[in-house]
């Protein structure tokens, strides 16, 4: 009895569902798979469901391609190949699992709408498969950190006053990645499988072979990256992350988003280290600022209308439904006549990323001073960004928009110019995207301060204040 129960194990066959968790550091699901002492089938699928509403776009897609071929040859080294898909998920899952003849599956949770209700339909068609599922995706399970009435928090600092107590990293496991230890692999062919470009991440035109000179998708990328960031940029992180010129962020945004690494990795990784008192204050605003990422998942995960819809409901007609194409367009392309602006969009379509303090300053001059909805800005952003992440995309643009979470309402408008004196006097930002800049060739399309007027008069006609 006891050699067959050991031969049934061996046979055993455990489905390992990578979902943006493209990592073996400090993955759940994948250290219960390999722990097994069967099969290991780890599979990826892309959605194809037309209905999508909110479809990654095309430099989120690049990076996707890149990280799981950076992932497939890490479960190489360990004897497992990444088998991949095209589909309905919900439909796949139960035919790999049948065709396969696994009896378990492993996968880290996601929390947008979408993957929250397809979660649930998987679930329901595998009523005699083993289950695991876990939430390494964020330093809390969304709906553990509410004020005391119960309710979901609406502004920032007391949703992280509260969850900064919380916090707890130590069971944080940084060994994995280190283990070389060869894992049983499935290896059959499957009807549905396909290849990596197959999958077509990637579009027909090539525009995103520059993203190739910027970015260097993968674990292994995320984890160097971090690295470098502890050693020689965090000290100063606390002024250095405004200056849109200098190497001041961590810029490890499109890896956290691709779970490449964890927030809770970076987190253990600072706070085991004593620092000196001119650098805490820098390393604790860096972990407030993942606390802003935390912050966003659990805002969409208690209030999913807000994808497509003002969580102020006296902002959900405030803007004209159909933008002027002509404004809407230069300020895509960077042809505002706003140094500042210009320069940010130009760096978004040249690398596929935008510095923070710009990416507020863009947000407020398409929502104020050129009153167009903010759904047209997150759009935008969502097919061009590296790093578009549901949650964050949604919760930075009704912030700056003035519709969202938090207690600054809308009349917070940045003033571009302002902005340029305070955090790139020198113009090396503005220069470095924009080297034909000439100050007497720049002529804005609007009057900043008139559009501004503008904007705030509008605000008290809506809502009743005149």
């Amino acid at each position: 009895m006891k050699n067959n129960e050991k031969n049934k194990q061996l046979l055993a066959i455990t489905v390992l569902w990578f979902r943006r968790d493209f990592r073996l550091t400090n993955n759940p699901a994948f250290n219960i798979a390999s722990s097994q002492a069967g099969r290991v089938l780890p599979i990826y699928i892309e959605n194809s469901d037309p209905n999508m509403i909110w479809r990654p776009g095309g430099a989120s897609r690049w990076w996707c391609h890149h990280s799981l071929q950076s992932l497939s040859d890490k479960l190489k080294e360990r004897g497992m190949n990444l088998k991949y898909f095209r589909g309905d998920p919900g439909k796949l899952i139960p035919a790999i699992m049948r065709e396969s003849g696994a009896d378990t599956i492993c996968w880290n949770r996601l929390y947008e709408p979408n993957e929250l209700m397809l979660e649930e339909k998987i679930e329901e068609q595998l009523t005699e498969i083993s289950v695991h599922k876990f939430d390494s995706q964020l330093l809390f399970t969304p709906g553990t950190v509410l004020n005391q009435q119960q309710q979901p928090y609406r502004v920032f600092t007391p949703f992280w006053r509260k969850a900064r107590v919380k916090l707890d990293v130590e069971g944080v496991d940084l060994s994995v990645n280190k283990r070389r230890k060869k894992i049983n692999g499935y290896n059959k062919k499957l009807k549905e499988e396909c290849r990596l470009d197959e999958l077509a991440l990637l579009d027909k035109n090539n525009w995103h072979i520059k993203l190739n000179q910027y970015w260097v998708p993968g674990e292994n990328a995320a984890l160097k990256i971090a690295r470098r960031f502890k050693r020689h940029h965090i000290s100063g992180y606390e002024i250095q992350r405004d200056i849109p010129s200098v190497h001041g962020t961590s810029k490890l945004s499109a890896h956290l988003h691709f779970g490449e690494i964890t927030a809770s990795q970076l987190i253990y990784s600072l706070l085991m280290q004593s620092w000196p008192s001119s650098a805490a204050a820098s390393v604790e605003r860096f972990i407030t600022e993942l606390g802003w990422r935390e912050f966003s998942q659990h805002t969409l995960w208690h209030f999913p209308f807000t994808t497509n819809r003002a969580m102020n409901e006296r902002f959900i007609n405030f803007w004209p439904k159909k933008p002027k194409q002509k404004l809407l367009k230069a300020w895509q392309t960077g042809n505002t006549g706003v140094p500042i602006i210009d320069a940010g969009m130009r760096e978004l379509w040249q690398t596929g990323w935008m510095h923070n303090r710009v990416r507020m300053i863009v947000a407020s001059f398409l929502t104020k001073n050129l009153g167009i909805h903010w759904l047209h800005g997150a759009r935008w952003f969502w097919n061009t960004l590296v790093d578009a992440d549901l949650a964050s995309n949604t919760l930075g643009w009704q912030w700056v928009a003035g519709c969202g979470v938090d207690a600054a309402p809308y009349y917070r408008i940045f003033n571009p110019y302002t902005q340029v004196s305070k955090f790139d006097k020198e113009l090396k930002y503005i220069k470095s995207w924009l080297p034909e800049y000439n100050e007497t060739d720049f002529t804005p399309i609007v009057d900043v301060k008139k559009s501004r007027d503008a904007a705030l008069e509008l605000y008290k006609i809506k809502n009743g204040r005149r």
